[in-house]
C-alpha cells in the first residue's frame, strides 16, 4: 500500500486492535480518546488481547470508553497512527445481507427482495486495514463490495426491532469481497454463496470500531437504527459506489429483529449490512479505500 494521510475515527471514542505477530494474533487493544491514540495493555493487562469479553461487559462502550479515558495517560499514549490489526480476528460468526439497496440488486439485474436476504462468509476471509487481499487463481471475476458493518456486545434472541439496537456494541467498515463468477455459477445451479464469499482475504474489516450511537447526531438512535450517512468505495482514488447508508431497504433494527429470529446472537457477531450500486472487478495492483462519513477509512491492496 503507498502512504497516504493519517486518518482518525469520527467521534471521541473509538477502539481497535494493534498489529500483532500475524492475522490471528494482532497486538493488544486500544483506544482513541479525544485525539491521541493508546494502548489498553498497560491497564488492562492480558485483558487486552480478547475484545469480545470487553464487549460483553460494556468495557467497550461509549461509557465504558469513557471510564478508561480516565486511567490514560503518558504510559499509555501512542505516537502517532498505531499500525492496526483486525478488530475481532475471531468473531463468533460473520453474517452479511444480500441485495440490501434496491440499485445494487437492479446492478445485478435481480428484484429487490421483500424480505432480509441473509449469508454468512467464513472467519478466515477476515483480513485487517492495510492487507493485501489475493485474488484466488481460476476464481474469474473478483469484486469489490463496500458495506457498514455492525459489531454485536449483547447476546440477542427473537428480538423484536425496537429493541435490536441495545445489542449492537458498535460499528466498522467492510469490504465484502466476492467472486462474481463463480458466485453466478453457483446460483444458476441453487448452490449457495459460501465458496465465492469466503476465499482468506475476502472480507478486509476495520480499522477500529466506533461505539453505535456515535453515527447518529446527538447520539441518539432512532426507531429503525440505521444512521444515514455517505457509504463511498474508492479504487486507486476514483470513485466506484457513492450512496448512503439510509438507503437500505431493510433498516438496522429490522435486519437485526430478522437474523435473532434464527440464530441467536452473540457478543463479538460481525452483521455486514449489504453494499449499494456500483461494484466492480479488482485487478492486481489496485489499491482499495471503503469510506464511511463519521466513521472512517479501511483501505486495503489486491495482487
Amino acid at each position: 500500500m503507498t502512504a497516504s494521510k493519517r486518518r482518525q475515527p469520527g467521534a471521541d471514542f473509538a477502539w481497535f486492535r494493534s498489529a500483532g505477530r500475524d492475522l490471528w494474533h494482532p497486538g493488544p487493544l486500544g483506544i482513541w480518546a479525544r485525539g491521541e491514540w493508546h494502548s489498553l495493555e498497560p491497564l488492562l493487562g492480558e485483558r487486552a488481547f480478547d475484545a469480545i469479553p470487553l464487549l460483553a461487559d460494556g468495557s467497550l462502550s461509549l461509557a465504558g470508553l469513557e471510564a478508561l479515558s480516565q486511567e490514560l495517560g503518558t504510559a499509555t499514549r501512542l505516537d502517532g497512527e498505531p499500525s492496526f490489526g483486525l478488530p475481532l480476528p475471531q468473531p463468533r460468526k460473520i453474517l452479511c445481507i444480500a441485495k440490501n439497496y434496491e440499485a445494487h440488486a437492479k446492478e445485478l439485474g435481480s428484484k429487490a427482495p421483500k424480505e432480509p436476504k441473509c449469508f454468512a462468509k467464513l472467519c478466515e476471509a477476515l483480513a485487517p486495514d492495510g492487507a493485501v487481499v489475493e485474488r484466488p487463481t481460476g476464481a474469474g471475476r473478483v469484486d469489490y463490495e463496500g458495506e457498514l458493518c455492525l459489531v454485536i456486545a449483547k447476546r440477542g434472541k427473537h428480538l423484536s426491532e425496537a429493541a435490536a439496537a441495545s445489542v449492537i456494541g458498535g460499528a466498522t467498515l467492510m469490504n465484502d469481497v466476492t467472486a462474481r463468477e463463480m458466485q453466478k455459477r453457483d446460483r444458476e445451479q441453487g448452490y449457495p454463496w459460501l465458496r465465492s464469499k469466503s476465499f482468506d482475504g475476502f472480507a478486509p474489516c476495520g480499522p477500529w470500531v466506533q461505539p453505535f450511537a456515535s453515527l447518529f447526531p446527538g447520539g441518539e438512535i432512532p426507531a429503525d437504527a440505521t444512521p444515514d450517512l455517505a457509504l463511498q468505495t474508492r479504487v486507486n482514488g476514483v470513485l466506484r459506489q457513492d450512496s448512503r447508508t439510509g438507503l437500505m431497504l431493510h433498516s438496522v433494527a429490522r435486519l437485526i429483529s430478522y437474523l435473532s429470529q434464527h440464530t441467536t446472537l452473540m457478543p463479538g457477531d460481525l452483521i455486514a449490512t449489504g453494499t449499494p450500486e456500483g461494484v466492480g472487478p479488482l485487478q492486481s495492483g489496485d489499491e482499495v479505500e471503503v469510506h464511511i462519513e463519521g466513521l472512517g477509512c479501511l483501505r486495503h491492496g489486491v495482487r
